[in-house]
């Protein structure tokens, strides 16, 4: 498969990527009448002891429906917990339906952008996923978040932002460590009310000492050059062992869930900061350490300044074209009516995929997004 003459001829002398992907089925099988999934709106569904198939091994485990708004869709997403691992997926994963994901490319982009600023401790794929022997479509098979943080990042503590105004919540706390989550969750509300009283160069000393606020910063931009309209929530923040042990409470981030790129500002910002989010290089304002950093010149500037470093590398034009035809090569193995037709489903979809319209769409959205880098790196 071909993006249609837009990506630079050079990456096309080896297909796309010059990596090899593969066609990959799963199999669940669920305990229950099947019919529970289309029955679990607006709420989650514990199969309890069910099994999973994949590379001819099948391993028993717990599954269950899951996400906000998954559980409102036909297609459900689900989380996996197995008694053994299963060659390559480990023990624990999530399995995300794509169903509000337009053309089934914004969160693997998402992914593979937040891997290249050095943001993304979450492994992922595509499979065809069966369930009780009926195809379901082509999901995005995921690491589960917290056990990625905990095995990948050695964290002890781990928090996730919600949704402005509400707080962060705990998300994990290790129950050896000496300082429990709560106390961690309790700095890290205070380092972001702390730091309002601050100003320039002292506020950015103070986060800078606090968190890894260049990633965070680096996150913020990477999220307004891909236009990710719901962002602010989708945020994980903790404290490895080895930052611990050296009895420093420093903050580290992961961002996750990248379905709506492309995407307007939040609703929320167009309530609660209508004029300022018109003019900002920020595609969002509604946390405070957010809106905080658009009013500080210094802070503002520096974000400017990582922008650009940002759009000259990882978002230059030869960088962006090799991630779009990755992209590509890997999902091309399902391009074909057997996977595509349960996005019939799907709100995203208006209609059924086809192999042609997801690979048009994905040269338009490879054409938006270097307009937008470009927009960005000649805007002051």
């Amino acid at each position: 498969m071909k993006l249609l003459g837009m990506l630079p001829s050079w990456l096309l002398f080896c297909g796309f990527s010059c990596r090899s992907f593969a066609y990959e089925d799963l199999h669940l099988y669920l305990e229950g009448e099947l019919s529970s999934l289309q029955a679990a709106n607006h709420r989650k569904v514990d199969f309890g002891e069910s099994h999973v198939e994949y590379h001819e091994k099948t391993v028993a485990g717990r599954i269950n429906t899951r996400g906000q708004h998954c559980l409102k869709a036909e297609r459900k997403c689900f989380g996996v917990s197995l008694s053994d691992e299963l060659p390559d997926l480990g023990r624990h994963f999530n399995l995300a339906s794509l169903s509000g994901d337009h053309g089934y490319i914004n969160y693997v982009l998402g992914l593979k952008f937040m891997e290249k600023i050095g943001l993304n401790g979450l492994k992922h794929r595509y499979v065809h996923l069966h369930i009780n022997g009926q195809s379901s479509g082509l999901y995005l098979l995921l690491d589960e978040p917290k056990n990625a943080l905990i095995t990948g990042k050695k964290a002890e503590f781990i928090g996730r932002r919600q949704h402005w105004p509400k707080k962060s919540k705990l998300v994990y706390s290790d129950p050896q460590a000496s300082i429990n989550g709560e106390s961690y969750l309790k700095t890290f509300e205070m380092i972001v009310k702390a730091s309002a009283k601050l100003h320039g160069q002292h506020k950015f000393l103070y986060l800078q000492q606090s968190m890894d606020f260049t990633s965070y910063i680096d996150w913020l931009a990477t999220n307004s050059l891909l236009q990710n309209g719901d962002y602010d929530d989708e945020l994980f923040f903790y404290v490895s062992k080895a930052d611990a042990a050296q009895g420093h409470r420093y903050f580290r981030f992961m961002g996750w869930d990248y379905e709506d790129l492309f995407s307007k500002p939040h609703v929320i910002n167009r309530i609660v900061h209508p004029f300022q989010i018109k003019k900002t290089m920020l595609h969002s304002l509604v946390q405070k350490i957010d809106y905080a950093i658009y009013r500080d010149s210094y802070l503002y500037s520096f974000f400017k300044e990582r922008l650009r470093y940002l759009t000259n590398t990882v978002f230059n034009e030869a960088a962006v074209a090799a991630i779009f035809a990755e992209l590509l090569d890997e999902i091309s193995p399902f391009l074909h009516d057997e996977v595509l037709s349960s996005s019939r489903h799907d709100q995203a979809a208006q209609g059924v995929y086809t192999s042609g319209y997801i690979t048009q769409l994905a040269n338009s959205r490879y054409q938006q997004l270097m307009e937008r880098s470009h927009y960005l790196a000649n805007s002051h």
